[in-house]
């Protein structure tokens, strides 16, 4: 597995000079399980805008506790993740 030293932006798409610029972020957090790749692919499709910039984040540790970490860090809006297959019942 490869480690990023720093995050990196994979894409940016917005007008940072632009008065009308709303930013927020969203952390999607993804391991390597089918059921996180489908909901960083129903982000993409659904959540995200066209002109979201999208950075990427390899963390090592304990996920709860380094997603938690992280989405503090980041200071942000929304927090999208895979429920490993159980249904709102069961998590």
């Amino acid at each position: 597995m490869s480690s990023f030293t720093e995050d990196a932006i994979l894409e940016t798409n917005h007008d940072a000079d632009s008065p009308n610029t709303v930013t927020r972020v969203v952390v999607i957090a993804i391991d390597q399980s089918n059921y996180s790749h489908y909901a960083f692919d129903w982000a993409v499709k659904n959540f995200l805008r066209k002109e979201s910039d999208l950075v990427a984040i390899a963390l090592q540790g304990d996920a709860r506790e380094e997603i938690v970490r992280k989405v503090s860090e980041l200071n942000a809006d929304g927090l999208i993740i895979g429920s490993r297959g159980l249904g709102v019942i069961k998590r």
